[in-house]
C-alpha cells in the first residue's frame, strides 16, 4: 500500500509522490460517481489529528495544549491495518464505507472519514482523516441502581503507546462481590490480524481466568476465521426475591472452545458465514461460606459437544447521529442480521447427559415513510434432554426512535421474555438494574417478563468545556415479572410503574464509548418496602 502519513493538523499539507504533483485539483465528482466510472485508487493520505484542534480558538488554551503534548499519537501502522483497500485497486464504495466504520469502532478514534483529495486522469488520491482521543484513564467510577452502590478504581489504556493495545487494571466493588482484575487485549497480535485477549481477576468469592486467541472475520469480505479459548472461573451465585438475597452457593465453571469458519465473502451486499467447532464446559456447585441455606444446590452439569453455526448479514449501513449516542457518528445497519447454532452434547464425549444445544438470534433496523427508526431483536436459546426443554429462554424487543428535530426525539422500548425450566442458578428478574428504574434491583422474579419504556430525549449542542456532550430525558417505565404456573410471592398489583428524569453525559475526548446516566425515578403505587425515590448512576453503552 502506497501510504502518505501526517501526524497532526500541523502536518496536514498533502505529501504525494511525483506521479501526482501535476494532479492537485479537487474533483467535482463524488466518490460514488468516481467509483461508477471505474477510477483506480492511486495514493492514500492518512491524517491523524490530535485530541484538541489548536486551530480552533476555543480549544487553543494552555490546558488543551498540555493534553496534546502528553498524548501519544496513534501509530501509522495501527491505522494502516484497518484500511480494507490498496493502491491500484478499483475504487470500491463498500470497502471505503466499511473502513470508516471499522475505524470508528476503535476506542482510540473519535471519528474517521475518507474523501477525495485529487484526481489525475483515471486515478484518484484519497485522504483518510481521523481524530485521536485520550486513552490513558485513571478513574474512580461510582454507580447506583436499585438502591445498591457500585464502585471501581480503574487504570485503563486503550491505545498503549499508540499501538492500539488495551491494558486495564482495576479494583471494583458491587452488590455481588469485590475484587481486582487485570486485562490485556491485542487486536493485531504478531501483526497478522490475530487477536489476543487475556483476563485475570482475584475476587472476594473466587477468581476468573480467561485466555483467547482468534483470527476473526474482521471485515465483511473476510473468507475465514479460527481460534480458541480456555477459561476457569469460580464465584458465588446469589438468588433473589423482592430485591433481597435468599440463597447463595459457589459456582465453578471451567472449559474451553475451539472453532473455525469460512465464507464466500461479500456478494451483492450480503455475507453468509459457516462456523464449526467443539465446546467443553464443566459446571460444579458447592456450599458457599455464607449465611444462607444451601439445601437445594443446582445439579452439576457437563457439556461436551461439536457444533455448527450459520450467520447472515445484509449490508445496508447508514451514518446517523443522535440515535444511541450524543453528537457522534453512528453506523446503523438497516439490513437483516441472523445467526443460528446447533450442537449435540454426548455422554460418549464426557457430558453428564445427552443434550441438543440450540441458539439463534435475529435483528432488523428499518425506516418508515415518516423517517422513524425501528429496531426489532429476538434471541432464543435452549437445551433439550430426554425430549424435555432445559434452560429455555426467548427474549424479544422492539425499539422505536422518532426524531422530532435535531435536538429532540421520542423513544419507545418494548421488551418481553419467557423462560422454561431455567437451571436453578439462573433467574429471570426485573428491577432497577434492568429497566424498571424506580424499584430495587432484581425486585421481581418469574418465568415471564414484560417491560415498556417511554422517553422524551433531548440532545443538546452543549459541549461542556469541550469535553462532554450533554443530553437529558424524561421517562416512564412499566412492567412486571411473574410465573405462569405459580405465585411469585407478591400480591398481584398488575404492572409496576415509575417515572422520572435523567441527565446524560457522553465524553467527546476519551476512548470509552459510554454514556453516563444519572436518573431520579419515583415508583408509582409501590409497596411500603420500596423507597419513594430511587436515584441511579451508571455507565451505559447507549443514551
Amino acid at each position: 500500500m502506497n501510504l502518505v502519513f501526517a501526524d497532526s493538523v500541523q502536518q496536514s499539507v498533502a505529501r504525494v509522490d511525483r506521479r501526482t504533483t501535476q494532479c492537485v485539483e479537487k474533483s467535482a465528482l463524488t466518490l460514488k460517481q468516481l467509483a461508477a466510472k471505474g477510477f483506480v485508487v492511486d495514493n492514500i493520505e492518512v491524517q491523524i489529528n490530535p485530541i484538541f484542534d489548536l486551530n480552533d480558538p476555543e480549544e487553543n488554551i494552555a490546558l488543551y495544549r498540555w493534553v496534546n503534548s502528553f498524548h501519544i499519537m496513534t501509530n501509522k501502522d495501527v491505522i494502516e491495518k484497518d484500511i480494507l483497500f490498496k493502491s491500484g485497486e478499483v475504487l470500491d464504495l463498500a470497502k471505503i464505507s466499511e473502513t470508516e466504520r471499522l475505524l470508528r469502532t476503535r476506542p482510540y478514534i473519535w471519528d474517521a472519514t475518507i474523501d477525495v483529495e485529487s484526481v489525475c486522469k483515471n486515478k484518484v488520491n484519497l485522504k483518510l482523516t481521523t481524530r485521536d482521543v485520550w486513552t490513558l484513564q485513571p478513574s474512580i467510577n461510582f454507580g447506583r441502581s436499585g438502591g445498591e452502590n457500585k464502585l471501581s478504581f480503574d487504570i485503563t489504556d486503550t491505545n498503549l503507546f499508540g499501538t492500539g493495545k488495551v491494558v486495564e487494571v482495576s479494583r471494583f466493588s458491587d452488590v455481588d462481590r469485590t475484587g481486582y482484575s487485570f486485562g490485556y487485549q491485542d487486536h493485531d497480535f504478531l501483526k497478522n490480524r490475530w487477536r489476543l485477549n487475556v483476563n485475570y481477576a482475584d475476587l472476594s468469592d473466587g477468581y476468573t481466568q480467561f485466555f483467547q486467541l482468534k483470527r476473526p472475520f474482521y471485515a465483511l469480505d473476510t473468507r475465514w476465521e479460527a481460534g480458541g479459548n480456555v477459561f476457569n472461573n469460580k464465584f458465588d451465585n446469589f438468588l433473589y426475591f423482592r430485591g433481597q438475597i435468599t440463597d447463595q452457593f459457589t459456582h465453578r465453571v471451567k472449559g474451553g472452545n475451539i472453532f473455525a469458519g469460512n465464507s464466500d465473502g461479500y456478494i451483492n451486499n450480503e455475507v453468509s458465514r459457516i462456523r464449526y467447532g467443539y465446546n467443553y464446559t464443566e459446571e460444579l456447585f458447592s456450599t458457599a461460606q455464607g449465611i444462607y441455606d444451601n439445601s437445594a444446590l443446582p445439579e452439576d452439569r457437563t457439556f461436551s459437544y461439536p457444533w455448527i453455526s450459520y450467520e447472515y448479514i445484509q449490508d445496508k449501513f447508514e451514518e446517523l447521529k443522535n440515535v444511541k449516542q450524543i453528537g457522534r457518528t453512528e453506523d446503523v445497519n438497516l439490513g437483516w442480521h441472523f445467526s443460528a447454532l446447533v450442537g449435540y452434547s454426548m455422554t460418549t464425549l464426557g457430558a453428564d447427559k445427552n443434550r441438543l444445544v440450540l441458539n439463534s438470534s435475529l435483528s432488523k433496523f428499518s425506516v418508515d415513510s415518516f423517517d422513524n427508526l425501528w429496531n426489532w431483536n429476538i434471541n432464543f436459546r435452549t437445551n433439550i434432554a430426554n425430549s424435555a426443554i432445559e434452560n429455555g429462554l426467548i427474549r424479544t424487543s422492539l425499539k422505536f426512535y422518532s426524531r422530532q428535530n435535531d435536538w429532540h426525539s421520542f423513544y419507545v422500548n418494548i421488551e418481553g421474555a419467557m423462560s422454561e425450566n431455567l437451571y436453578r442458578d439462573q433467574q429471570l428478574t426485573l428491577g432497577g438494574d434492568n429497566g424498571l428504574r424506580g424499584y430495587p434491583l432484581r425486585y421481581q422474579i418469574g418465568n415471564r417478563r414484560f417491560l415498556l419504556t417511554l422517553e422524551e430525549r433531548f440532545y443538546t449542542h452543549w459541549e461542556v468545556f469541550k469535553l462532554f456532550n450533554v443530553g437529558a430525558a424524561i421517562f416512564a417505565d412499566t412492567g412486571r415479572a411473574w410465573f405462569s404456573n405459580q405465585n411469585n410471592g407478591l400480591v398481584d398489583k398488575g404492572l409496576l410503574k415509575d417515572m422520572g428524569i435523567g441527565l446524560r453525559l457522553s465524553s467527546t475526548r476519551s476512548g470509552h464509548n459510554q454514556v453516563v446516566h444519572i436518573d431520579l425515578a419515583k415508583p408509582i403505587g409501590a409497596d411500603g418496602d420500596v423507597k419513594g425515590l430511587q436515584w441511579l448512576v451508571s455507565l451505559q453503552t447507549e443514551f
